[in-house]
């Protein structure tokens, strides 16, 4: 008698493979058995039979992907590159090999090797939407913006309508300060495939550009969608406000009270509305009633904030008071009671309050690089140092924390472990312009390693091209460099960046006199003097503005 439920033969069934008419039915029969394991989702058992059947018939197309497949479905990514890897080197031409290992590059964040597997993918498909579409996203990760932007323009040469094509145009575009392409391509998108999702960016978008018309008429596109959208509302509300349009915001605000679900913050916006608009007291009143009607934490958070502002700590610590620990804001407004605090000068007292909330509640970085600098305001060095060295231990790698431990090891003339520090940092991330910054001056203050440092400050400069402070870094390596109209070139650029700052001028003035331009160099001088409020820096600069007066 049979039975449906009679096993299938195990993957290590023996056939005789010395016989080559029996290959092709070999490599058949365990095709289907990881068919079925790969249906039945147990990729390691499929990956045995498919490399049985290609044992069977090395050169059967229908299992060149599927084993670079099940590599990746069992997580053996890295396997799975050298097995696609191999098999291009012998079939370079497999476009459907190219664009899977082009994918496993992506995702292991091997953006060159993808993009040149893409770009040898596209030469076989010059009109494939879909590469297209991956080879300008990836250019874009990489910030290769007008590559990016050839690759999204000829999706639209291939279909204007295309969603995507208009959307990340509209992103690249953005990246590049194109305003009006930027634009033109979101509306696009936007007709192609309208979405509140879509629209609130373009909303926003128009916001940060100052349109603010063009934002309203957004917002009021989602509304007109749904009403419920509270977060357009709010963000029209706002944009009234900046707009000096109070009238028209109260009546908008009163209007909602009676669908609204959200009163509180109604509520909130008639109150800071009203401040706005120099009706102070009215503006308190209003939140005071909130505090009482609704037991608002936004509200007390408000008044604290309002009272700080004035000085008036004593009401402000009373309604910061009011909050409660098991409150969402509670975090922020110990911040605000810590600001209270420090602007009385009372140290003491902030250690104590922020070391309580650290113990009792779950911490952030945030909070340990706050109490440190409360520390060191109480000229607690040792304490300082302990609690940077405490948060790392709860938080290693943490880059901000790292940074802030750096600064201290610096200021304490502790300029090696600063170094070890902050190359941790850079480490974790190689794009951190403040790290790679530090590193560079440090080592172009101290005249070593001036090559590297000149190459750190300018990669730190690339990625914060309109810092001042930054691209004083690479003015002073120049200078350290001997390299004097260079320096004077790049210092030149700082202070018209941060011309507040008595150190750029102070660098420029240096790099000035090394070039012979002496009167330049007294002028730097004399403002540099000027801005120090430092008496030992003051005296420092004056006999350099005396030494070039002995000239």
């Amino acid at each position: 008698m049979s039975s449906c439920n009679k096993p299938s033969p195990p993957l290590s069934s023996s056939l005789d493979l010395t016989d080559n008419t029996y290959s092709q039915s070999c490599s058949y029969l365990y095709f289907l058995l990881g068919n079925r394991a790969e249906l039945y989702n147990d990729p390691e058992q499929a990956l045995v039979a498919y490399e049985k059947a290609l044992d069977c018939a090395p050169n059967a197309e229908y299992l060149e992907t599927k084993i670079p497949l099940m590599l990746i479905r069992s997580g053996q990514i890295e396997e799975a590159i050298t097995s696609l890897e191999k098999k291009l080197a012998q079939s370079p031409d497999q476009k459907g090999l190219v664009i899977l290992l082009a994918n496993l590059y992506s995702q292991q964040n091997h953006i060159s090797e993808a993009i040149k597997l893409y770009d040898t993918a596209l030469q076989q498909s010059p009109d494939d939407l879909a590469i297209l579409l991956r080879l300008g996203l990836l250019y874009f990760a990489n910030e290769q913006y007008e590559l990016a932007k050839k690759s999204f323009l000829r999706i639209l040469e291939l279909d204007a309508n295309n969603y995507n094509g208009n959307l990340y145009l509209a992103h690249t575009y953005r990246v590049q300060n194109n305003i009006r392409s930027a634009q033109q391509h979101y509306i696009e998108a936007l007709r192609i495939n309208w979405s509140t999702t879509l629209a609130y960016e373009l909303a926003e978008f128009y916001y940060k550009n100052g349109m603010f018309e063009h934002a309203q008429e957004t917002y009021e596109q989602i509304l007109n969608f749904d009403q419920s959208e509270e977060q357009a509302f709010f963000c029209k509300i706002h944009i009234l406000s900046e707009l000096k349009e109070f009238d028209k915001a109260l009546a908008e605000l009163q209007r909602r009270k009676s669908y609204s679900n959200f009163p509180e913050n109604l509520d909130l916006n008639v109150s800071s509305i009203l401040i706005d608009m120099g009706k102070r007291e009215e503006g308190i009143a209003k939140l005071e009633q909130m505090v009482q009607k609704y037991h608002s934490a936004n509200a007390a958070q408000t008044l604290a904030l309002i009272y700080l502002d004035n000085k008036d700590y004593k009401l402000a610590e009373h309604w910061a008071t009011q909050i409660k620990p098991d409150s969402e804001i509670y975090e922020q407004i110990v911040m605000v009671r810590l600001q209270i605090l420090v602007e009385q000068e009372l140290y003491a007292q902030a250690i104590k309050l922020l070391t309580i909330h650290i113990e009792d509640y779950e911490p952030t970085p945030a909070m340990f690089g706050m109490l440190a600098s409360l520390y060191i305001n109480n000229d607690q060095y040792e304490k300082a140092e302990i609690t940077y060295l405490e948060s790392l231990d709860l938080f290693p790698g943490n880059s901000q924390i790292s940074y802030e431990f750096a600064l201290f090891l610096d200021k304490q003339k502790r300029i090696d472990e600063a170094l070890s520090i902050m190359n941790v940092v850079l480490e974790a991330d190689p794009k951190n312009a403040d790290a790679l910054n530090f590193i560079g001056y440090t080592w172009a203050d101290n005249s070593i390693n001036l090559e590297k440092a000149l190459e750190y400050t300018k990669r730190a400069s690339q990625l914060k091209p309109h810092n001042g402070y930054i691209l004083d870094s690479v003015g002073w390596c120049y200078y350290r460099l001997k390299k004097f109209p260079q320096a004077v070139t790049i210092l030149e650029e700082a202070v018209d960046l941060a011309p507040g700052d008595p150190h750029i001028q102070e660098h420029l003035g240096d790099a000035y006199r090394a070039n012979n331009q002496l009167t330049n160099a007294y002028k730097a001088y004399l403002k540099a003097h000027e801005d120090h409020l430092d008496d030992d820096k003051k005296e420092r600069v004056k006999k350099k503005i005396d030494d070039l007066k002995a000239q």
